[in-house]
């Protein structure tokens, strides 16, 4: 192997090893975003973990490059809580998401 392919090679490990560290951050923010509307809503039990599971999924993890579902779940989110009673716009609720982010990449990076 020459220099050559080796630098490659430790490219396509780094950026491999990148993206699985982006999927995992991604989806423990959207489970820990998902148990907090569950949580604001009032769900429990089953109706909590449906909850929880709709919006971790619509939320998913898109492939790089390419865009998310997040603004249609942030307002979907808005809307449900709003109905629900409680005072939350598109702002706070984005807040929340970049606290979870922080708190989940956090948490992915200690291990």
């Amino acid at each position: 192997m020459n220099t050559f392919n080796a630098r490659e090679q430790a490219f396509e490990m780094a950026f491999a090893h990148d993206e699985e560290v982006r999927f995992r951050i991604l989806a423990r923010r959207n489970a820990l975003l998902a148990h907090w509307a569950a949580d604001r809503l009032g769900y429990s039990g089953d109706s909590a973990a449906r909850c929880i599971e709709q919006i971790a999924n619509a939320l998913g993890a898109p492939p790089s490059g390419q865009q998310s579902n997040e603004e249609g779940v942030l307002g979907k989110l808005v809307l449900d809580l709003t109905t629900s009673g409680w005072e939350l716009n598109r702002e706070d609720i984005v807040k929340v998401l970049q606290q979870c982010e922080a708190r989940a990449r956090e948490a992915v990076m200690i291990g």
